[in-house]
């Protein structure tokens, strides 16, 4: 049985730009240092973590929270234990029914960088 990849990305409140990954788990931010993702975790206002959903879309990027798929933003729901989006007049939508065998969508963008993209 295949498990999925944990992989996440780290957003800088303050600087407003995603930070470098050294694939393991620690961040390198604008002044060279390296932030473990324990410390970005705990300063919540300082750092935005968002996390690989397990999933890849049209192009081969991979999907985050906070990815921009149809419009809408991905979100994790803790009560449920999964990842979906809140689509206009439709509600909510596990991202798993999104991804099929026959379509994939494409992540146009993000909700940090790019949070004009979502339709509310």
């Amino acid at each position: 049985m295949k498990t999925r990849e944990i992989e996440f990305r780290v957003w800088d409140v303050q600087r407003h730009k995603f930070l470098n990954h050294n694939g393991a788990s620690y961040y390198e931010n604008d002044d060279g240092n390296w932030i473990g993702l324990p410390a970005c975790l705990t300063y919540p206002d300082l750092y935005t973590v968002q996390q690989f959903t397990g999933l890849i879309d049209k192009n081969e990027k991979p999907v985050f929270e906070g990815d921009i798929i149809s419009g809408s933003a991905v979100e994790y729901v803790t009560e449920l234990a999964s990842f979906g989006v809140i689509r206009k007049g439709i509600g909510w939508t596990p991202l798993g029914n999104l991804f099929t065998s026959r379509y994939s969508p494409t992540i146009i963008g993000n909700n940090m960088e790019n949070p004009e993209l979502i339709i509310t």
